[in-house]
């Protein structure tokens, strides 16, 4: 028997002791098959959100709803791994600068035992820098809502949610003072929390010049990039 047939032999034999469907359509014995795997390689999707370009490996819908789902809650090492190749390319594709990442909710954090933007950006192989947000009873303006899951929340309320609730410790604005970073999350949805990291950064002296995500949420104006190249706005 041959390597491939070996592997497949394997693959067959995991499937009856421990089944396994894939996250993003539901086949059986992948975690995360090929097909729902291409959608994190196809073209990127490119925008401008509060005037800086946004890069994201996809758009957040079909398949790939199911697979960051099961790696946000679950840690999935296959799940991981294919989301991770996207955020390394969507990396790779935007302005150069020092990769700062929006930090869990506190009840997210919780929950999951874990930050999966951060787990994210190790498999990506950058070391990203973090955030952290707002001290509980901080004065803010959206303070009235709790912390608490951004997705449960409308878009306005999102945006409330998330004013003054990031801030850069003093520690890390030494040392991004006057240099270029590139705000990280995983999904991008109305952008109130990628935005409320770029207000924390400037407030800081860092000087964003990008976004980057694994995800972004359909949104008029999203331009992929193949479209954006055909247009030569790329």
């Amino acid at each position: 028997m041959d390597g491939e047939g070996m592997r497949a032999a394997l693959r067959e034999a995991a499937g009856v002791l421990w089944p396994v469907d894939c996250a993003g359509c539901g086949a059986r014995d992948e975690a995360v098959c090929a097909a729902c795997a291409a959608a994190l390689a196809g073209p990127l999707v490119r925008e401008r959100l509060g005037g800086l370009p946004l890069v994201a490996a996809a758009a957040y819908e079909g398949p790939l709803r199911g697979i960051v789902a099961r790696a946000k809650e679950h840690a999935g090492r296959a799940e991981v791994r294919v989301l991770a190749s996207g955020l390394a390319r969507a990396l790779a594709a935007a302005p150069a600068g020092v990769p700062v990442r929006v930090p869990s909710s506190r009840e997210g954090r919780r929950r999951r035992g874990f930050d999966p933007v951060a787990l994210l950006l190790r498999r990506a192989g950058a070391q990203g820098l973090a955030l952290r947000r707002a001290p509980a009873g901080t004065p803010r303006a959206g303070a009235a809502l709790r912390d608490g899951a951004q997705k449960t929340r409308s878009a306005d309320d999102r945006r409330l949610a998330a004013a003054g609730s990031l801030v850069v410790p003093t520690a890390l604005a030494r040392r991004l003072a006057g240099r270029p970073v590139v705000v990280v999350d995983d999904v991008v949805t109305t952008g109130a929390t990628a935005l409320e990291a770029v207000r924390a950064l400037r407030a800081a002296g860092a000087e964003p010049v990008a976004i980057a995500a694994v995800a972004r949420a359909p949104r008029r104006g999203s331009v992929p990039l193949a479209s954006a190249q055909a247009r030569g706005v790329a």
